[in-house]
């Protein structure tokens, strides 16, 4: 029988994960009862961004407060958020609500991977992390039909009356097992924290929206933006992090670049195959269940072959089959861009078709990210100093939703420049695939140059 405390962060982690795309589905209809044109787009980073803020300010806060003071509160504002969404009257009342729960879940998820580091112990870390990836990735994968499901048959606002049963079970599962951890340093409250956090989120908001336009002289406009988001990011992490020097740096450089190649590509692909090849949506999404199935049983391998294999080889193994797969991608996608199609090899397109090169390219990149990750956390955890656990898991949600961000908006940004001089998908998806490469083998470099590192 699962600790009630872990079915209780499982289901802190369930609700964060249904947040991020229960709306895919039911916005188009929120959208028409509410009004407003654009409430889909702005809904949607509303909450990213706002989750970003909750992340960023919850992880100081624990290593001051404690996580069962953190947490009461971003599970307030997690609640607020769904009762207002549910009496939601116009756009602006329905985007505060949004702005209210993404705050909340936040807070919650950085709160989730802190009491992971602080009640359990040795290898059972792994094991959590490995059980919170399942309480990530089934409602992922079940938040776009539910949402239809109450959009087809009852009303979108059932979509928010349903979120309460789960919070109320988390306050009767969790609170009464983590109310002993309390206060642990006598450091003074850090307003900054919240202005550092708003900086990350603006400042990486206005370079997205910037990259993503035509060019001209508003692209000058991306050197204050990195300069307002950047300082502050690198403030939220370990020092030089980029590097990957230390035990700790290590796995969070690991996160963010693995994440930022995997979601670039697995963001697009489906576009391609859908719009420009005209494949069934139903397979395609296939493609991405392909890719959930190897990361929960890449996350499980890693827990479960620990010591036999070390954090350090987990990633290093994870890293290479996450290359495998972009490089499937690449050349099951090279067929379709005119350019370059004459020089493939026929026999090539017949096993590795775009479709069918695809399941078996995420199953890859899916089982290289599950090693990946799951030992980068349990890796970071392992190595977290004393009483900077928040700080710690902070730096890892952020490190993962800010590599998912980057490599959307990044993509977004190529799609938008190439589709725009007359270029097709799969010309965007090759440059991707191209991108996604050198960070991914970035990643690797780094991980192999530090192979002699036996707290790994």
């Amino acid at each position: 029988m699962p600790h009630p405390l872990l079915i209780g962060l499982m289901l802190i982690t369930a609700l964060h994960a249904f947040d991020e795309l229960v709306l895919v589905i039911a916005m188009p209809a929120i959208a028409s009862q509410l009004g407003g044109g654009d409430l889909y787009g702005l809904s949607i980073a509303s909450y990213i961004l706002a989750s970003l803020v909750g992340m960023c300010w919850a992880g100081k806060r624990i290593d001051q407060k404690g996580p069962a003071y953190v947490l009461r509160l971003g599970l307030t504002l997690f609640t607020l958020g769904i009762v207002l969404a549910i009496v939601s009257w116009s756009p602006t009342s329905f985007i505060v609500a949004r702005i209210l729960q993404g705050i909340g879940g936040g807070i919650g998820w950085t709160t989730t991977f802190a009491l992971v580091n602080l009640v359990f112990v040795g290898n059972e870390r792994a094991r959590t992390i490995s059980t919170l990836d399942i309480a990530w990735v089934v409602p992922s994968l079940l938040a776009p039909p539910i949402g239809g499901y109450f959009v087809d048959y009852m009303s979108w606002r059932w979509i928010f009356v349903v979120q309460l049963v789960p919070v109320i079970l988390v306050a009767l599962l969790v609170f009464p097992r983590i109310a002993h951890l309390t206060k642990f340093t006598n450091e003074r409250s850090d307003p900054s924290m919240v202005w550092q956090a708003l900086r990350i989120s603006l400042g990486t908001a206005a370079l997205l929206y910037l990259v993503s336009q035509p060019p001209s002289w508003l692209w000058l406009l991306t050197v204050p933006a990195i300069l307002i988001a950047l300082p502050a990011f690198n403030r939220m992490m370990p020092a030089q992090w980029w590097r990957g020097a230390t035990s700790l740096s290590l796995p969070i450089a690991t996160a963010i670049i693995s994440f930022t190649a995997f979601y670039g590509l697995q963001t697009y692909q489906p576009l391609f195959l859908v719009d420009q090849l005209h494949f069934r949506t139903t397979d395609v999404g296939l493609l991405l269940t392909a890719a959930c199935i190897t990361w929960m049983a890449g996350s499980y391998l890693s827990s479960r072959l620990y010591p036999t294999l070390s954090r350090l080889q987990s990633m290093q193994l994870g890293s290479v089959l996450l290359i495998l797969g972009i490089v499937i991608i690449a050349i099951s996608t090279a067929p379709q861009v005119s350019a370059i199609a004459p020089f493939i090899p026929v026999n090539l397109t017949t096993y590795l078709s775009p479709l069918y090169g695809g399941y078996l390219a995420w199953a890859f990149a899916g089982l290289g990210l599950g090693f990946i990750f799951n030992a980068a956390r349990t890796a970071a955890m392992e190595n977290t100093p004393k009483n900077q656990e928040g700080f710690v898991a902070t730096a890892m949600t952020l490190s993962a939703n800010m590599g998912v961000g980057l490599a959307s908006g990044f993509g977004g940004a190529i799609k938008n420049q190439v589709t725009g001089n007359g270029g097709d998908l799969a010309l965007v998806l090759i440059l991707l695939c191209g991108a996604s490469l050198l960070i991914a083998i970035y990643g690797s470099g780094l991980l192999f140059t530090h192979s002699k590192n036996k707290t790994l």
